[in-house]
């Protein structure tokens, strides 16, 4: 290199190393093409972002941290009247476990903390809908991202196919690492160029030396100084070889001819020296990353306690100040202002306390003894199966435990509620206004509910009024049964009606189950709430059919049509009894209230629920009251008897006169209604 081109290369160094480090990789990329010897570090190695990562221990690191926060669950909560709940339908939870079409919330945090790893700084493009809803993010590699401050007002420029494109502030991601001025965050590679320049010459140095150095690692040496030709000589290497070479040929025994010995060539000092300046470099590096050297293996033979130990620090130490940094740009990012004083983003460590049996026993234990965590929950987060019986659904505290203001004074009796009677006030409550709710929801349902059944008799009567002016009396049932398996429209029209009471009265009722146990709504109450609805028109449908056929049969091949229309209005208007529509609306009510309710709890872990009778119920449904059986099972198995002694099972003892009879349940039944007219509820065990 010429005098010239070392003074303009030394000038152009002096000008990038007198900038404030983190605006050091972008004039880095700048200029780069212009000095090129000017990056060069003291070793005489090049280092920017592109070569830095070829060195082992920057990979390393930057492969542990990227990992780790990627890895790491990312949930958000909403926390109200000081009680914080998961909320995983909210927009943003979706976006963070799937932040655009072709990445998944893992893939997206690994890349942008790897680029934070390195230059300081991660970059993602915001896409919005027409609501102004975030609906994507795109990440951009820091190198092709430019920013520029006017005092406190940032502009941003992407490099696209096309060239330079602005970007509005608000359309982009920008989470910066650690800074020096709150604007950007410092690139590690400017701050660590010299030890990763260092780090890369002593690895091409020793790939140089090893690809050229043709020292052998034994030597053969006459005893007397005796010079053997070359021919000679090449065939004593040759039937050497032949015979020691080869794993399946280590440790042989050999004779060595003409009086030869054998001389081994080891390590030399230099060789040495050079091996221990490389831990040297590996550990300044790991330095500048806060990742202790074992974690990129460089320790292999470390204790296992050790391990341990350094696992916890580097949670601690690194991880931990990493992620509230990250969770607080998130939230002020992807939050909307009102939102933020509402929702948060939170990283879960348990993912890091499994590589910790004791750690992990630990916190369990004292998570236990204070009454914060009870056995399933445990059980639950080591991915184990709940305790049988709700046995594990418990929370402890020791006994011997006093009022930290009271200490010295004369113990006194605390009046605090018992938790059994303190669960069935509550219990008791939420019965209470889940069967207001069911009232007032059951007015509105028997009026969508006559309409749908006169709707669809004066279908039925349209045709089968023509069939018995012809005098067709003996096809009725086959033609009902045409009818409500084929006529979509009859279906279609009977939905219609029923969707709208139905849909509000289960979100009615949801609410007071999600409120009840101050739980979390199921993640798609609405698909839900319409399978519901379709399931509710079949039944519909397949009960009036076998009703319609009944009535058909009771009147005979004899009957005219005058009689079999005057049944069918008697059917639709109930006798002397409740309409159809009123039994229709008292039934579904109950139904969707017991369905709803167990479903929500549920999704929220609930492993127990108990049948509560109310104040008037009949002697089977208090045979019931109060029994407790397993979220997923059933109070009656399909096919049981039930008795109003509480037995269930095939009933042989016929009841005494005036004792009500033993019911049969045709399904399994996992809620109320047990029979018609049944008001019950069911509530959590």
């Amino acid at each position: 290199m010429g005098l010239w081109a070392r003074a303009k290369d030394r000038v152009a160094r002096r000008l990038v190393e007198s900038l404030l480090p983190e605006r050091r990789s972008e004039l880095d990329a700048l200029l780069k093409g212009w000095f090129p010897d000017a990056f060069k570090s003291n070793s005489g190695t090049s280092v920017s972002t592109e070569t830095s990562i070829r060195q082992s221990a920057v990979f390393g690191c930057v492969r542990v941290l990227s990992w780790t926060i990627g890895t790491m669950p990312l949930k958000v909560y909403r926390t109200t009247d000081g009680k914080r709940q998961e909320v995983r339908d909210h927009p943003v939870a979706r976006l963070l476990r799937r932040p655009n079409p072709i990445m998944t919330g893992v893939g997206f945090r690994q890349t942008g903390q790897a680029w934070r790893t390195m230059d300081g700084n991660s970059y993602a493009e915001i896409m919005y809908d027409g609501g102004g809803r975030i609906t994507a993010l795109f990440p951009w590699p820091s190198t092709h991202v430019k920013v520029t401050w006017d005092g406190w007002v940032p502009t941003y420029e992407f490099k696209t196919s096309s060239g330079w494109v602005k970007q509005v502030p608000g359309k982009v991601m920008h989470i910066r690492g650690l800074s020096l001025n709150g604007r950007d965050g410092l690139s590690v590679i400017s701050y660590a160029r010299e030890a990763i320049g260092l780090g890369l010459s002593e690895e091409e140095f020793g790939a140089r030396r090893y690809s050229n150095d043709a020292r052998p690692s034994l030597i053969f040496k006459p005893a007397d100084g005796t010079v053997f030709p070359d021919a000679e000589r090449k065939t004593f290497l040759t039937k050497w070889k032949e015979a020691h070479q080869g794993k399946n040929k280590a440790w042989g025994v050999d004779i060595l001819p003409y009086g030869l010995d054998i001389e081994r060539i080891g390590m030399s000092q230099r060789d040495a020296q050079w091996i221990e300046s490389q831990g040297f470099t590996l550990r300044q590096i790991c330095r500048f990353y806060g990742v202790a050297p074992s974690k990129i293996y460089e320790n292999a033979e470390l204790a296992y306690k050790n391990a341990v130990e350094i696992n916890a620090a580097f949670a601690k130490d690194t991880v931990l100040p990493l992620t509230i940094s990250l969770e607080d740009q998130y939230e002020r990012i992807l939050f909307s202002p009102e939102e933020q004083d509402t929702y948060s983003i939170k990283h879960s460590f348990e993912g890091l306390l499994r590589a910790s049996p004791e750690i992990r026993a630990a916190f369990y234990k004292d998570m236990s003894a204070v009454g914060a965590m009870g056995p399933d929950e445990i059980r639950e987060k080591e991915e184990m199966e709940p305790l049988p019986n709700g046995a594990g659904n418990i929370h402890t505290v020791p006994l011997n435990m006093q009022i930290l203001e009271t200490l010295g004074d004369e113990p006194e009796l605390l009046s605090v509620p018992a938790p059994a009677r303190a669960r069935r006030e509550a219990r008791k409550q939420a019965g209470a206004e889940r069967v207001k709710t069911r009232e007032a929801w059951q007015i509105k349902m028997a009026v969508s509910a006559d309409q749908a059944v006169r709707g669809e008799v004066r279908t039925l009567k349209d045709t089968l009024g023509r069939m018995l002016d012809a005098g067709d009396t003996a096809g009725i049932a086959d033609t009902l049964d045409m009818i409500y398996r084929e006529d979509k429209a009859l279906f279609a029209f009977i939905r219609d009606k029923m969707a709208p009471p139905i849909s509000g009265t289960i979100t009615a009722l949801s609410d007071i189950g999600v409120a009840e146990i101050g739980g979390q709504q199921i993640l798609s109450l609405e698909r839900w709430i319409d399978g519901y609805i379709d399931r509710f028109t079949l039944a519909h449908s397949r009960s009036s059919r076998r009703q319609l056929q009944a009535i058909a049969h009771e009147a005979g091949s004899e009957g005219v049509k005058n009689e079999i229309l005057a049944r069918m209005d008697e059917w639709i208007n109930g006798g002397q009894g409740a309409t159809r529509a009123g039994k229709i609306a008292a039934r579904e009510v109950v139904q969707m209230d017991g369905s709803i309710a167990r479903e929500i709890w549920r999704s929220n872990g609930i492993s127990k629920i108990r049948w509560s009778a109310n104040a008037g119920a009949c002697n089977l449904c208090k045979a019931l009251d109060g029994r407790v059986v397993g979220i997923e099972g059933a109070f009656i198995p399909a096919g049981a008897q039930l008795d109003t002694d509480g037995n269930i099972g095939d009933i042989v003892n016929q009841p005494a006169e005036g004792e009500q009879a033993p019911i049969k349940a045709g399904s399994d039944v996992l809620h109320p209604p047990l029979h018609g007219g049944c008001v019950c509820t069911i509530s959590v065990g």
